[in-house]
């Protein structure tokens, strides 16, 4: 179940909507968004071409144009350019989000298109201070599935980006279904969560556009 928010809306006029907060889950495997109904009762917002929840999943294809624009889809269109396009989405990414050094095994596995540092702790054998130390110095990036090429800084991005796509959607979900601006949000994050972690979340949301966020530890 999606974290709701006690945001009210603003009052509207002539020139500006108004403004809203919404609660996001944003999920390792799946995302959704709610928002209080004339300010006093939750409801989820279903996401088209999705339903009450979406896919974690972004893909990411080339451009067919010159602009050299690329084309992000999220969610079960991710799901499909998979099968129409051969592009794997990225998934999992929520698991290396505000991460650093060496990971685990089993992190990688999961988590397509990881380019983990080859310096650094190891991820979760060690002090939490190494952590937090670890993502900053040392932070685990992904390699862009539309330019294969490992190890060279211009074909990597960070997993906040990621993220963001996905936080942006839910947003953009929410504004069309309220006819309203969204400018807050209370995400939920789970309670291991260190602060880089954390600041990461933070940054997916501030790239999706949200002016103001809350982390509300599940």
């Amino acid at each position: 179940t999606p974290i709701t928010t006690s945001f009210s809306s603003s009052s509207p006029d002539q020139d500006h909507p108004p403004e809203i907060g919404i609660g996001i889950d944003l999920g390792t495997t799946f995302s959704a968004v709610a928002y209080l109904k004339h300010g006093q009762t939750p409801t989820m917002i279903p996401i088209p071409h999705n339903g009450r929840t979406m896919p974690s999943l972004v893909s990411i294809l080339p451009s067919n144009h010159d602009n050299d624009k690329e084309i992000v889809m999220v969610g079960r269109e991710a799901a499909e350019a998979a099968h129409t396009y051969g592009v794997e989405p990225y998934c999992n990414v929520k698991r290396i989000l505000g991460t650093g050094g060496k990971l685990s095994p089993d992190i990688v596995k999961v988590v397509p298109f990881v380019q983990p540092s080859p310096v650094g702790q190891t991820f979760k054998k060690n002090s939490l201070t190494n952590q937090i130390a670890d993502a900053q110095n040392f932070p685990t990036l992904l390699r862009k599935s539309t330019t294969p090429l490992e190890n060279d800084p211009a074909t990597t991005l960070r997993p906040e980006v990621i993220s963001s796509h996905v936080l942006r959607t839910l947003v953009e979900t929410a504004q069309n279904h309220t006819h309203c601006r969204v400018t807050r949000a209370v995400i939920g994050v789970p309670a291991y969560f260190h602060d880089a972690q954390r600041e990461a979340t933070q940054q997916a949301a501030q790239l999706a556009g949200l002016d103001k966020v809350k982390l509300l530890r599940e």
